[in-house]
């Protein structure tokens, strides 16, 4: 996302965040290895473009209570103590 004004990046993140009402949002991750920003919900995943499209997103069985980018994956942590690892780039869930 580059080049990218924050204040447009804090609109998407309104944007998206009025869409999730149902669930909170955790936190919201960028890397500049990636084309998108991460949204992190309780019980999704979001990956959007600089316009705010939604290119991908993923639900969650269980409440996730923190996420994290090490190593060039999305780690996940539920509130129950498990562990789940995604590719950041297009949300496909990977082994450890």
């Amino acid at each position: 996302m580059e080049n990218v004004p924050s204040s447009v990046l804090l609109g998407i993140v309104l944007a998206v965040e009025n869409a999730m009402a149902n669930s909170p949002l955790l936190t919201v991750l960028g890397s500049p290895r990636l084309p998108h920003v991460l949204l992190q919900s309780e019980v999704e995943t979001m990956a959007l473009d600089g316009s705010g499209a939604v290119l991908w997103r993923v639900a969650h069985s269980d409440v996730i209570a923190a996420a994290e980018l090490v190593g060039g994956k999305l780690a996940l942590r539920s509130y129950g103590g498990v562990m789940s690892l995604l590719d950041p780039r297009d949300g496909r869930t990977l082994e450890r």
